[in-house]
């Protein structure tokens, strides 16, 4: 007698794996990333890799040392490696660079450096006083060609500024108003045509 087999067919419903999409914000933009991939091959509307714009040279301010990217609020770092595994929005940080304000007084007198940053307020540069000098301001160069007397806010760099003195025995000191101000006027005596020991009265003109 045959011997007869029964075949059974079942149907197997097979499925593929889709990986989803995130979000990764940066800058103010929306860049979307295939999960599991890098967020450096996240691209905005127009096609835009956000690799190409989170760079550390595109993060460079003046005034201020780049400390990296980070997880927004939190102190989880992330790079262009870094894998997709959720929506994410990302921050850059940074941190002051301290710079010095130095005085060159040429040995006449002293002044104390001044530190600063590029958030610090307006800085009036120190006048001097030294018995026998006077004194005529500061200077950026050292030929004192540039006259120098406040740092502005928002300056930054380490600064060296020079005094400028003239010895006081050789220079005639005048005031007149300008504007409501007395405003000081220094002249060498050897600019003076006239005998200074018998000089009672000068007329200068501006």
């Amino acid at each position: 007698a045959a011997t007869g087999y029964v075949t059974e067919t079942k149907a197997v419903e097979l499925s593929a794996y889709i990986p989803g999409t995130y979000t990764v914000t940066f800058g103010g933009v929306e860049y979307t990333v295939t999960e599991g991939d890098t967020i450096g091959n996240a691209e905005d509307e127009e096609g835009n890799k956000l690799s190409d714009v989170m760079t550390e040279e595109s993060a460079a301010r003046d005034g201020y040392t780049f400390d990296g990217f980070y997880e927004e609020g939190t102190d989880v770092t992330v790079d262009a490696d870094t894998t997709a595994t959720g929506d994410i929005a990302i921050e850059s940080k940074w941190s002051l660079v301290d710079y010095l304000i130095r005085f060159d007084t040429k040995g006449v007198g002293e002044a104390t450096d001044i530190p600063y940053t590029i958030e610090s307020e307006t800085i009036t540069l120190p006048t001097l006083s030294e018995e026998g000098y006077i004194f005529l301001g500061w200077f950026e160069d050292e030929e004192f060609t540039k006259p120098v007397s406040e740092v502005i806010a928002g300056s930054f760099g380490n600064k060296t500024f020079y005094a400028k003195w003239e010895d006081a025995s050789s220079v005639l000191g005048f005031d007149y108003e300008e504007d409501g101000n007395t405003v000081k006027v220094y002249v060498t005596i050897d600019e003076i045509p006239y005998d200074v020991d018998n000089l009672s009265s000068i007329t200068l003109k501006y």
